[in-house]
């Protein structure tokens, strides 16, 4: 891992919104109209509320991660170190349990484009959309219209991905962008 954590009592307050998710979520499941409800009327119950607690947990731990620190010097590929943090930097990601923000520390270095050592950890994605996201809608369109990937992705996950956008990311999914190999010496 690229990262050292800096607070690591911090960490367990952190998750306390899943689980108040989750006890609510278990409040439910033996209150007297849930107990009155078939097994499918249940199942759908846990599916659309157990994911706000994953999306939840998932908040909770790209919080641990915005939160740490690199273990040694910020340098590019160009050797040139960054020295610069700049705090306060959140970004959107649209994932398959609903949206979440990354909060992030971007170095900064005269002259050079600014590096987020997070966004490398976890390699996120250039786009607001997680690469699961971008996988499903691929996976999905390979089979089925755009129209139904629209609906699949909104009715199964917690990221409704528009018609035009399900069709960009199912193209960029399409593309090779291997770099080509080359044969080695022998």
């Amino acid at each position: 891992m690229l990262a050292s954590y800096k607070k690591i009592q911090e960490h367990e307050a952190l998750f306390e919104e899943a689980d108040v998710a989750m006890t609510a979520l278990k409040a439910r499941l033996v209150a007297r109209e849930t107990l009155a409800m078939s097994h499918s009327e249940v199942e759908r119950l846990v599916e659309n509320e157990g994911r706000e607690v994953l999306r939840r947990m998932l908040q909770a731990h790209l919080e641990i991660r915005g939160r740490a620190e690199p273990v040694g010097p910020v340098v590019d590929g160009e050797g040139v170190e960054h020295t610069y943090p700049r705090t306060e930097q959140t970004r959107s990601l649209q994932t398959v349990l609903g949206p979440v923000t990354v909060e992030r520390t971007r170095y900064e270095a005269r002259g050079a484009v600014s590096l987020v050592p997070v966004d490398a950890d976890l390699n996120l994605p250039v786009e607001e959309y997680s690469l699961e996201v971008r996988r499903r809608v691929a996976e999905l369109s390979s089979h089925v219209s755009f129209d139904a990937v629209v609906k699949e992705m909104a009715a199964h996950t917690g990221a409704p991905v528009p018609k035009r956008q399900a069709e960009e990311l199912a193209a960029r999914a399409a593309q090779d962008r291997r770099p080509p190999r080359t044969a080695k010496a022998r």
